[in-house]
């Protein structure tokens, strides 16, 4: 079996298994695992819910991908632009308010999306802005879905 095929399937795996419970801040140690294993090299993440600017930051450690936060709360996307601003990461990290619930998005652009907060956008919607293989972990309840 190719390390290609390897990848695909491991990234298969993830995205049906059943729900994990992982600690507050693990999201972040699981997407930088789940990225690394793609196959992406570069890209663009996105973070629906501008409640924590570490999770992005980290996501964009390495420099090779573009991090964009999303958010319809103007206090805390206030909040996160400070906190990205702070850390001296402005441009490849980035927040961005909504209105509704459509992703701001062309089909198939993003990697990974990580959905830390219901912004009442649905699996459809989430799975019509990821890339063939992209990766989409879920907050639920107090455990996440990838």
């Amino acid at each position: 079996m190719s390390h290609r095929s390897t990848i695909r399937l491991s990234i298969a795996f993830f995205l049906f298994m059943p729900p994990l419970l992982l600690p507050a801040g693990a999201e972040t140690h699981q997407a930088l695992s789940l990225l690394r294993d793609s196959g992406f090299h570069r890209g663009i993440v996105v973070q629906v819910g501008c409640d924590d600017a570490s999770g992005c930051l980290a996501l964009h450690q390495d420099g090779k991908f573009v991090v964009q936060a999303i958010d319809r709360d103007p206090a805390r996307f206030a909040e996160f632009r400070e906190q990205i601003g702070a850390a001296g990461a402005n441009g490849p990290v980035s927040a961005r308010l909504v209105q509704d619930n459509r992703l701001p998005y062309i089909d198939n652009l993003l990697n990974m999306i990580v959905v830390q907060r219901d912004l009442d956008i649905d699996r459809q919607e989430i799975m019509r802005v990821l890339r063939p293989l992209g990766i989409a972990i879920i907050r639920n309840g107090d455990g996440w879905t990838t």
